[in-house]
């Protein structure tokens, strides 16, 4: 005699637990996959649509002082747009090359400045900030967050009398400093987020600030002093900017560049033989 429950049967449960796992896994896998294309999608469609800011294009040499205005009203303004948080967070990048004299150090302690976004005071706007410590071959990188302004770190031994590259790489809550395209440095924002700013580019400031931990806590202990009408003794040359994290192969391409011959200077200077292509490459 056959009995009805009133049950009905599951196929999905009668198939077992084994295949439900299985079946699970599968459909996470779907889901991770497409969201991983529709994230690169979206992140290729940004960068198609995003061109590299030639904020300073040529080389230019210290201490003439030079701003790059932001004001979308001057037709000689070179707007960098902030980043637009992709979704990783914020990100943007910085390509340049340095050239710091051997001369450039004394004894006292300070920094002394190569360039800025923020106002002419430079404290306490520095998104980002890039010094020379007065008294070593070493390079001060500020970047302002949202908690405090005074988030830096430094990259120790950089080398001196011959050009190097540098690019500064925001992503994931971080800033990322690479040397001649190996990464050197890390910054990390925990708790907080990079506070990205409108005011002008500024290189070879010759503006000072001092500031005691006494009058300002937010300062170290020792204070700050970034030295008056003594910015780094050198060059700089190919300062681009990117609203975006650029990637490893794109640092290579970018040292790869060299420094640019093309060298803005007052009448009566010569090109030095360094800036030419071949001398790069041969190094």
């Amino acid at each position: 005699m056959n009995v009805n429950t009133g049950e009905t049967s599951n196929p999905l449960l009668g198939a077992g637990l084994l295949p439900q796992l299985f079946f699970g896994v599968l459909l996470c896998f779907i889901l991770y996959a497409l969201m991983f294309a529709a994230e690169t999608l979206y992140k290729m469609y940004k960068r198609l649509g995003s061109s590299r800011i030639e904020l300073a294009p040529k080389t230019y040499m210290s201490p003439k002082t030079r701003t790059i205005t932001q004001d979308p009203n001057n037709p000689m303004s070179k707007p960098t747009f902030i980043s637009d948080n992709e979704l990783s967070g914020i990100e943007f990048s910085y390509s340049f090359f340095l050239y710091i004299n051997a001369n450039s150090f004394g004894d006292s302690a300070g920094l002394r400045h190569i360039f800025h976004k923020g106002n002419t005071t430079i404290y306490p706007l520095m998104g980002p900030g890039v010094f020379l410590h007065n008294q070593k071959n070493s390079l001060r990188v500020y970047m302002s967050s949202f908690a405090t302004w005074n988030n830096y770190i430094d990259i120790d031994n950089v080398p001196t009398g011959k050009w190097f590259h540098l690019a500064l790489v925001l992503q994931g809550n971080a800033l990322e400093i690479y040397l001649n395209g190996n990464i050197a440095k890390k910054l990390n924002f925990t708790g907080t987020a990079p506070y990205q700013n409108y005011g002008d580019y500024c290189l070879f400031s010759p503006n000072g600030v001092q500031l005691s931990h006494s009058i300002v806590p937010s300062t170290d202990t020792d204070g700050l002093n970034i030295m008056k009408q003594n910015p780094m003794s050198g060059m700089i040359s190919r300062l681009y900017y990117y609203n975006y994290a650029v990637s490893y192969s794109q640092i290579q391409a970018l040292m790869n560049e060299g420094p640019n011959p093309d060298m803005e200077t007052d009448s009566g200077l010569t090109t030095p033989p360094y800036l030419t292509d071949n001398w790069w490459v041969s190094q």
